[in-house]
């Protein structure tokens, strides 16, 4: 309907289109949501060269990051949540408020260790239904004020990010000792700043691979294009870790060089490249199993998590691979847990 045909409507009808409209717009939102679920199950956004949903969905799709943000979120909750889809398409909570819930739970775990029951995740919703931002943030903050907004990272210029993040005693603990151990090489002792920049020039120098030099000759083999996707096959997840499978440490660095510390996936449609510097694993384009090698530049490339995950679901199938990851996804969030409960202050 044109802006001059809605003219011509009366009061009535004008509410009633617009509710409507907004009835529709919570059903969309929720199919979003599902897709963007699916889409997730199935790595399927590295097709496109994409490194991760949340750069799919900032992209491709062209949220904003804030939109993005919350549409992500709120698609984990509805994930482990299947009740909230009725509440999101009555109206009763937002997927904004939705999105606020799940950020507070996943920063309530990862940075105060305390844990949710699934009954009381249910009834921390429930106090949130028909509330606005703000009213969410206020009951969320007579909860647990420690959750509320703990990291950040705001933009303020071209060249300058604020990063703000709140610290425990035995994180803190570990500034310090370093600042004192360091006093000697910084300008300032007193500087956050210049303490993180020297903290993270030691450990770059030490696990940058693209900072090593290559110590030892190596026969040189013909390079694995970055757009030689389709004739590449990921790893059988199930081989066994055997001395065939290691790839010498000067070897190592040659491929990290080769692909400058980058993804090498390109997708063949579009050309796009992933050049994503997150995670990076080495992989072999023809797999061990099949007579490849792991001794030679030719056979070896430089992928991030997800393009290894994409290339391994297209080799074996999304039903064959979605357990494996799965058991990784534990496997990872049992670390981080353990780790949380060595750092934490609660008894």
């Amino acid at each position: 309907m044109g802006i001059a045909t809605m003219g011509e409507l009366s009061n009535d009808e004008l509410l009633s289109r617009t509710r409507k409209l907004a009835e529709d717009e919570r059903r969309i939102s929720i199919e979003i949501l599902h897709h963007l679920s699916e889409i997730d199950r199935r790595r399927a956004y590295a097709k496109l060269g994409y490194p991760s949903l949340w750069d799919y969905v900032l992209k491709e799709l062209r949220y904003s990051e804030s939109a993005a943000y919350r549409r992500i979120s709120a698609m984990r909750a509805l994930k482990e949540h299947p009740a909230l889809e009725k509440k999101i398409e009555e109206g009763t909570l937002s997927v904004t408020t939705v999105s606020q819930v799940q950020s507070f739970l996943k920063s309530e775990r990862d940075q105060a260790h305390r844990s949710y029951s699934p009954d009381q995740k249910e009834e921390l919703f429930r106090k949130c239904e028909n509330k606005s931002s703000r009213e969410v943030t206020r009951e969320l903050l007579t909860v647990s004020p420690l959750a509320i907004r703990v990291q950040k990272e705001r933009l303020l210029t071209e060249n300058r990010t604020m990063i703000s993040f709140v610290a425990d005693e035995a994180l803190l603990g570990k500034i310090h000792r370093v600042r004192d151990l360091s006093a000697a090489r910084l300008r300032d002792p007193a500087s956050y700043p210049e303490l993180v920049d020297l903290m993270s020039e030691v450990t770059l120098s030490e696990i940058d691979p693209l900072r090593k030099r290559v110590r030892e000759r190596l026969p040189v083999a013909v390079s694995a294009k970055p757009d030689q996707n389709v004739a590449l096959i990921a790893p059988q997840p199930t081989e066994s870790l055997g001395t065939v499978r290691v790839i010498p440490q000067a070897l190592r660095r040659r491929v990290w060089q080769e692909y400058g510390g980058r993804c090498a996936f390109v997708d063949a449609v579009t050309g796009r490249r992933c050049n994503s510097t997150f995670g990076l694993e080495i992989e072999h384009c023809k797999p061990l199993a099949l007579g490849g090698s792991s001794r030679e530049l030719s056979n070896l490339r430089l992928l991030c998590k997800h393009h290894n995950q994409w290339l391994a679901i297209q080799a074996y199938g999304l039903s064959k691979m979605e357990p494996h990851l799965q058991s990784r996804k534990n496997e990872i969030g049992a670390k981080v847990g353990e780790s949380n409960k060595e750092t934490s202050l609660d008894p």
